[in-house]
């Protein structure tokens, strides 16, 4: 275990399911290559079924790409191994001949930009994705959605009203797939800003409303989940994210403390009034002596679990089932929303998981895939 970003005083999830457990006792598995790879600044969108991801776009050194690829989970002869398709293939659009505009079908491509996905659409057998923000030939101010799993495209918004945004935060609500909504991001040009804004959509992203935020931080690429609804009524969870530190020059060279933020937030949203209550379930904290890297996380590097046990710790604050993993280095750390900046080390709670130990041959597998640079894919 890297020992810089073990937390000095971890905590012990509650009894029942572990945060972690399955990527601790199974062994890590390569999937099967394919043409989407080698890329970078791509999107990612996991399912709730747990079956199924999509990788859209992002660039291969060369051009900006809006591919879409899906894995799923299949089993043949009694195997279960992930099997890819390309879903919709890279388009760069024609020219109308009339007045030589480009035509697109497609979201033109780009890296740096956000995609949620959820499940549900048509009656749950589609699956609705969308996409914004990002850098491409231009930074682009548009709003694109497909409701059957990325084959045909739809752009919803020519122009939002928040304009250009890199890593930009994204998320629909599972149940409702036409509610989506839009938060912070980095406001491109000479002068590099972060906002702390939160739009929402009631109708899959044609128009949109500006809901007032509190006063957190601004961020960008920030974690957002819908737990499952309990008996509190839908809420969204804002964790973490991405800030511009500098000092107190304005140097962002040579600042000091953490370029991620380590917050948790609670908040649940009107979509017909337009407003929201929100409340803070953790607050951002720097440790003294902790370096830039070693403190805080954002959507590109961690994930929520929605079924893991309650911290012991919790209280009333966050008495549901859920909790935060983040993925650095190959190593998989976790924390409970209640204070998402004590991480521990996943094996650091092992021996409480259960009494199978892992063979001789599994630890051998885990060592060969922490050296290869499958984070990206996970953490995304």
């Amino acid at each position: 275990m890297p020992g810089p970003l073990a937390a000095p005083t971890p905590q012990r999830p509650a009894e029942g399911r572990r945060l972690g457990q399955g990527l601790f006792l199974a062994p890590l598995q390569e999937l099967p290559g394919c043409a989407f790879f080698p890329r970078h600044h791509y999107a990612a969108v996991a399912l709730s079924s747990g079956d199924t991801f999509f990788l859209l776009g992002g660039s291969n050194g060369r051009i900006h790409l809006n591919d879409v690829w899906c894995a799923r989970l299949c089993n043949v002869g009694g195997v279960t191994d992930w099997a890819w398709s390309e879903v919709s293939e890279h388009q760069e659009g024609r020219r109308d001949p009339l007045d030589g505009q480009l035509m697109l079908s497609k979201f033109p491509g780009r890296s740096r930009f956000a995609a949620a996905g959820v499940l549900g659409a048509k009656g749950g057998a589609a699956r609705a994705l969308y996409v914004t923000g990002g850098q491409g030939a231009f930074c682009p101010e548009d709003f694109w959605a497909s409701e059957d799993g990325g084959r045909t495209w739809y752009c919803m918004c020519r122009r939002v009203p928040w304009g250009g945004r890199l890593d930009p935060g994204l998320s629909v609500v599972p149940t409702k797939y036409e509610q989506v909504l839009v938060l912070g991001g980095i406001v491109p040009g000479v002068g590099l800003r972060v906002e702390r804004d939160l739009w929402i959509s009631a109708d899959a992203g044609s128009t949109w409303n500006s809901v007032a935020t509190p006063d957190w931080e601004p961020r960008s690429a920030p974690l957002l989940a819908f737990p499952p609804p309990g008996s509190g009524g839908r809420s969204l969870l804002v964790l973490g994210g991405a800030r511009l530190a500098e000092d107190a020059a304005g140097d962002r060279a040579h600042a000091g403390g953490s370029r991620f933020l380590d917050d948790a937030w609670e908040v649940r949203l009107d979509f017909i009034e337009c407003t929201m209550q929100a409340r803070e379930l953790a607050t951002a904290e720097a440790p003294e002596g902790r370096g830039s890297d070693e403190n805080g996380f954002d959507g590109h590097m961690a994930a929520f679990d929605a079924s893991a046990a309650p911290s012991a710790h919790a209280g009333d604050i966050w008495p549901r089932p859920g909790s935060a993993v983040m993925l650095r280095g190959g190593e998989v750390y976790l924390a409970p929303l209640t204070a998402p900046h004590t991480w521990a080390p996943s094996a650091q709670l092992r021996d409480s998981w259960s009494s199978r130990r892992p063979s001789a041959a599994c630890l051998q597998r885990r060592r060969c895939c922490r050296q290869r640079r499958w984070g990206d894919l996970c953490a995304a």
